[in-house]
């Protein structure tokens, strides 16, 4: 489904997204994100694209420690 992302990198996002409400998954054009996000959300999966201005240079998220303006 993610071609960049490994079943063991999937497992750590499950755990980040369930510890902190939100998880990276993947850094790519916003063309490609948005594609990726329809694709998961088929699947059930509740999911949003944040530009990376919303992050740290950590990849944090901002304010709160997650990403301002919605969910990942």
């Amino acid at each position: 489904m993610v071609p960049t992302l490994t079943r063991s990198k999937a497992w750590e996002c499950t755990l980040a997204a369930h510890s902190h409400d939100f998880s990276t998954i993947a850094i790519v054009t916003k063309t490609t994100a948005e594609e990726l996000c329809m694709k998961l959300q088929k699947e059930g999966l509740t999911i949003s694209v944040a530009p990376d201005s919303n992050f740290k240079k950590d990849g944090e998220g901002g304010e709160g420690g997650a990403p301002q303006g919605g969910k990942k």
